[in-house]
């Protein structure tokens, strides 16, 4: 019985990586895993996949091939998987696998393991399944013996929805594909992931590319549906996050390149409300300030600005956060970060204190951490729970317009913004009105605002061009060609892209491409941000 339970982990590999492959794997892939479905008994695969869910139990497996490559005895359980596995691949490419799992997080193996051991299907709507039904059909006609397969493991269109969303997950909440109104396109793909996947096939095969299988995706789909198939097929996409849930049909008017989830934002600009410039502080250094209490002051530095304007102040602090000091009351100025080695802040007459930042979020350890940090220790962003800010997810147009409106103090007399889907008293009301009364934002139409859709770069730009502009700064746009993809910024962004550019707030990727249609993520959104601060305070040199 142990070596018919062990025998079955390269089928559990294919298992927790189903998420993944569906429509992008080759014919010869989907027919190795339709016999491996076939061959093996659900409960095997069931009572096997702990194995591979845990970076603990690859280890294991990983020293078990290696003693068998070398002659070695891998042990009375091991052993006969690692033997039976070598019946269906070579040692090599087993290897590979397990390394190529190693790469999703435990937490997305895991929950893979608890969708297919508990059979947890989503609830779709008839819509949803139809949907799902041809997304699966194109699967079927690289491998008929699929369904077979799949049926004999229960998994149903549900259950496979559940693990195409936890791949969703796992892509940072990405959306995948875009959806012009016609055709779709690739949308976003986790960048460590795939230059993670490739570094480990190409040594087996040089022409293996994620970027070719994200291709292989849309290509099936395009090809293979008729226009009215393409647009049943997209609420399953959208309950699935692989594809915006705002994104058009061409029925709808949807465009490529417009505001998040292909609707548009190009309408005639409104004049931009000027907003207030900054001239020079003065300041003197304080030895104690009523109100305070030693807690609250610690090895924090006390000054009164005497002249209103923007302060440059040396100092030795890493991460500086300036409060404005009434009573023993401490609100933290926005406008105000250390440039070069100087606290630059925008400051009124008054009592502040200096003082070091403390990192508050758990989740967020990579590039996207001093930005985040930063915006938070000012109030300009929130975290979705206690001490986690979710720096993959993406962010909505709602979301993004509340941290500029947040950073500028941008107010509107009244919360009714003029559009039908933003009611006035919910929580962005106020926010949407501002931005819309300063001219920032249009709308994907004349009515609607377009609440929930996620925001896309080419969108985020021009919000942050114009209000740097509103601010009194200008900049020399940067020449087209700095983007590889230029001519597919949408003719409203396009300039907008270029000053943000030459700001240095946005840039390329490794390839020069700007990726105007991909939705930005909570930290891309914050360091944006955090570089509008930057302009400000430095007045754009």
């Amino acid at each position: 019985m142990i070596k018919k339970i062990t025998a079955c982990i390269l089928s559990a590999c294919l298992l927790v990586l189903s998420g993944v492959s569906s429509l992008a794997i080759t014919e010869g892939l989907a027919h190795k895993a339709a016999s491996m479905l076939n061959d093996i008994d659900r409960s095997i695969v069931t009572a096997s996949l702990p194995m591979v869910v845990s970076d603990s139990g690859l280890d294991m497996l990983d020293a078990a091939l290696k003693k068998h490559e070398k002659g070695e005895d891998p042990g009375m359980i091991m052993g006969p998987a690692i033997e039976m596995a070598l019946g269906y691949v070579d040692a090599d490419t087993l290897g590979c696998m397990f390394d190529s799992l190693r790469l999703f997080s435990e937490d997305f193996r895991e929950t893979c393991q608890d969708i297919y051991q508990n059979v947890k299907a989503m609830k779709l709507t008839s819509t949803e399944s139809k949907g799902a039904e041809l997304f699966l059909s194109l699967v079927y006609q690289k491998e008929a013996a699929l369904r077979q397969g799949l049926e004999k493991h229960q998994i149903s269109p549900g259950v496979l929805a559940n693990l195409l969303e936890a791949y969703a997950k796992e892509n940072g909440s990405q959306k995948l594909m875009t959806w012009d109104g016609t055709s779709f396109s690739v949308g976003y793909t986790n960048a460590t992931l795939a230059r993670g996947l490739n570094a480990i096939w190409q040594g087996k095969d040089s022409s293996f590319d994620v970027s070719e299988i994200s291709e292989n995706l849309v290509s099936s789909l395009n090809a293979r549906l008729s226009q009215q198939q393409k647009e049943q097929v997209l609420p399953f996409l959208r309950r699935i996050d692989f594809l915006a849930k705002g994104t058009g049909t061409s029925q709808s008017g949807g465009g490529q390149g417009g505001a998040a989830g292909g609707t548009t934002d190009n309408e005639q600009n409104e004049p931009v409300t000027p907003l207030p410039s900054v001239q020079v502080a003065a300041y003197q250094l304080l030895e104690t300030v009523d109100g305070l209490t030693k807690e609250q002051v610690g090895n924090g530095l006390l000054l009164e600005v005497t002249a209103a304007g923007l302060l440059a102040l040396e100092t030795q602090m890493a991460s500086p956060v300036v409060y404005a000091v009434s009573g023993s009351v401490l609100s933290p100025v926005k406008m105000a970060l250390k440039i070069d080695g100087k606290l630059l802040a925008e400051v009124s007459q008054g009592v502040y204190l200096v003082k070091e930042a403390e990192d508050y979020f758990t989740d967020c350890n990579d590039w996207g951490k001093p930005y985040v940090e930063a915006l938070y220790a000012r109030r300009i962003i929130n975290g979705k729970a206690e001490k986690q800010f979710f720096p993959n997810d993406t962010i909505t147009r709602e979301e993004f317009v509340k941290l500029v409106a947040e950073l500028f103090g941008l107010k509107a007399n009244t919360t009714e913004s003029g559009f039908r889907d933003v009611p006035q008293n919910a929580w962005y009301a106020p926010y949407v009105a501002a931005a819309k009364q300063y001219g920032f934002v249009n709308g994907i139409s004349g009515s609607e605002f377009g609440v929930g859709m996620n925001i896309k770069r080419q969108d985020m730009v021009k919000i942050i061009s114009q209000i740097l502009t509103a601010k009194g700064l200008s900049v020399t746009p940067a020449s087209s060609t700095v983007f590889a993809d230029y001519a597919s910024i949408a003719p409203y962004a396009q300039p907008h892209a270029l000053s943000a550019y030459a700001w240095k707030i946005v840039s390329g990727d490794d390839n020069r491409r700007f990726n105007p249609n991909q939705f930005a993520t909570r930290k891309e959104a914050a360091k944006m941000v955090y570089g509008m601060v930057q302009v400000v305070l430095t007045r754009g040199q």
